[in-house]
Formats: C-alpha cells, sequence, structure tokens
C-alpha cells in the first residue's frame, strides 16, 4: 500500500531501507523500487544499527507489519526516525504506555490520525 505511494512521489522522496525478513522477497521488492544493496535489511535490529553507526541516513520510517509494533517503533524512534506506523499500535494498554514513555524519554510524543495518502 505505502511503496506505490513512495514511488509516485520519488522526486520529492528517497525510498533507502527495507526491512523484510524474507532475503528473496526483500530483494524482489527492492530491486522494483531501487533500493540498493546496502539499504536491505532482514532484521530491524540491523537497521537500527546502520542508522546509530552512521552508515545510513533516515529521516522517516512505515511500520506496516502484522502485530503490535511498540518494539519496533521505539527503537527507530529511540535512532531518531520519525515513524508512521500502522495498526494495531499495540496489543494492549500497557503497549500504548511502554510507547508512550519510551516518547516521553527521549522528548517526543505520540501523534495519530488517519486519511488516504493517494
Amino acid at each position: 500500500m505505502h511503496l506505490p505511494v513512495i514511488q509516485r512521489n520519488r522526486a520529492d522522496v528517497d525510498l533507502v531501507a527495507l526491512v523484510e525478513l524474507s532475503r528473496a522477497r526483500l530483494d524482489t521488492i527492492a530491486e522494483r523500487h531501487g533500493v540498493p544493496a546496502d539499504g536491505r535489511f532482514t532484521s530491524l535490529d540491523d537497521l537500527v544499527a546502520a542508522i546509530d553507526r552512521g552508515d545510513l541516513a533516515v529521516d522517516a520510517a512505515i511500520i506496516a507489519t502484522g502485530g503490535g509494533h511498540t518494539d519496533e517503533a521505539l527503537a527507530l524512534v529511540r535512532a531518531g526516525v520519525k515513524v508512521l506506523v500502522e495498526k494495531p499500535l499495540g496489543w494492549s494498554g500497557h503497549d500504548l504506555d511502554t510507547l508512550e514513555e519510551g516518547l516521553a524519554e527521549i522528548g517526543r510524543s505520540p501523534r495519530n490520525g488517519c486519511g488516504s495518502a493517494t
């Protein structure tokens, strides 16, 4: 859903990284969307490590995986990345409290919204 919108806006957006657990699927998607080899990751931890080392500059990320996204969102935000998180953000009130507390620790606050990007 998000990749076609990004592709249509390539004049304004550089797609520099993708995370996909399946290497074959990752390479197929990355090649289709022009993501360089050094921006292809099979784990979020590897992406965050590359950002932390300064190997990759990432301004914003979209988390659109199945399941709750609390830990993933916090890892990216702590690395200095603005994050759009698809639902569900978490599975429980505790997940949401954890995210809110983590954001507060680094001086950030959550925003919510919905709408069409088309």
